[in-house]
């Protein structure tokens, strides 16, 4: 089952780069200006989120093991190509606004949820 579910996740995963390849593409062939293109900020985090896909299919077959790890630490990057999107959306704009006005009570609130956990984690572990 988790061979099979390893397979979708792959699967899903290399039509996601797929999408996110064609559309960094697109907008580098359509750009007037090269070097204004490769200095955005945006522009080189969707670099970096699609790049590890690609060192992995180049250089995996060459090496195994924990040399890829450190490219698979580089997929984070794709989490932010995703967070680029909430911009437009202004109902997630409310939401951020709102945990941010509202952070040291959710603060207050992880602390003691933390608490509890660790209390009760430590009554269940000597019981």
């Amino acid at each position: 089952s988790s061979g099979i579910n390893a397979e979708y996740g792959s699967i899903i995963d290399t039509i996601c780069v797929a999408f996110f390849t064609f559309d960094f593409l697109i907008r580098l062939v359509i750009c007037p200006n090269f070097i204004q293109f490769a200095k955005t900020p945006l522009n080189i985090l969707d670099f970096l989120a699609i790049m590890p896909f690609y060192l992995e299919l180049a250089v995996g077959r060459l090496v195994q093991g924990g040399a890829l790890t450190t490219f698979k630490v580089l997929r984070i990057f794709r989490i932010m190509r995703v967070m680029k999107l909430i911009r437009h959306s202004k109902r997630l704009i409310l939401m951020g606004r709102v945990i941010k006005d509202c952070l040291s009570e959710l603060t207050l609130l992880l602390v003691i949820w933390l608490m509890g956990v660790l209390t009760f984690g430590t009554v269940m572990y000597y019981i």
